[in-house]
């Protein structure tokens, strides 16, 4: 589910490699079958939705927008909803509209020119949701992009719009901040 090979590669290469013994059974542990109730479910939502034929990922000025190149946006619309509640947001995925309950991009254009620019920047976003504000920071050119978020159907969100836009660089990983 979580690609630990190319996570461990991005951590390499950023000088981070010995956070691989540390990191390692921690992300087992929380995304292991018994770890939430939901979880065999969410995995099962992943599982079928339909990998991305390459990587596409944009934004339009509000949603962060995945092309995914398949043919079936409402079985991909249906195994969304069960991914709900959706906190960050926008997406929109094929054509499918993924609201969220914050408004995300609002607080990105508030900050998106008062920051440095992203350009080649690894970036560590802590209590970063479902990615949407990684998934930004990538779009804006970051290079690599680390988030950390301990609820764990956030990070099943992630690993969704992963699978379908096919961005690399990006991880959410489902750990506290300790």
């Amino acid at each position: 589910m979580l690609d630990e090979q190319a996570l461990f590669h991005d951590l390499a290469g950023i000088g981070l490699a010995d956070w691989r013994d540390t990191l390692a059974p921690l992300i087992r542990e929380r995304l292991a079958d018994g770890a939430h109730g939901d979880l065999v479910a969410w995995k099962d939502v992943i599982g079928k939705l339909p990998p991305a034929a390459e990587s596409s990922v944009s934004t339009d000025g509000t949603a962060v927008v995945i092309s995914t190149g398949a043919g079936s946006p409402g079985a991909t619309r249906a195994l969304l909803k069960r991914l709900t509640p959706w906190r960050k947001g926008p997406f929109r995925i094929d054509g499918i509209e993924v609201d969220a309950e914050w408004r995300s991009d609002l607080k990105w254009n508030r900050i998106a020119d008062a920051i440095q620019p992203l350009d080649n920047r690894n970036v560590l976003d802590v209590g970063c949701g479902n990615g949407y504000y990684a998934l930004r920071m990538h779009c804006a050119g970051a290079d690599r992009v680390i988030g950390i978020d301990p609820t764990v159907l956030f990070v099943c969100q992630f690993l969704a719009l992963q699978k379908l836009s096919g961005v690399s660089g990006i991880h959410v990983l489902p750990l506290r901040l300790h």
